[in-house]
């Protein structure tokens, strides 16, 4: 119970019913799919941030950025 609003939350997630929960939530998603084959499933399709290649492609200067430009 952190006392935070979910719209204020950004989830990091590396699974697809992870990312439809975050959604169903109200909170962000940064969708980092563990199997790159896996980032077409429809759940990551309501990411806020969805990086493809999984962790080839995720660094936390790109997600720090993202979140800066998207407050």
């Amino acid at each position: 119970r952190l006392g935070a609003a979910p719209a204020d939350c950004v989830v990091l997630e590396d699974a697809a019913p992870g990312a439809a929960a975050a959604h169903a939530a109200g909170m962000r998603c940064i969708a980092i799919p563990y199997v790159a084959a896996q980032a077409d499933a429809p759940e990551f399709a309501t990411a806020a941030l969805l990086l493809r290649g999984g962790q080839e492609e995720f660094t936390a200067r790109a997600a720090y950025e993202w979140m800066a430009a998207s407050s």
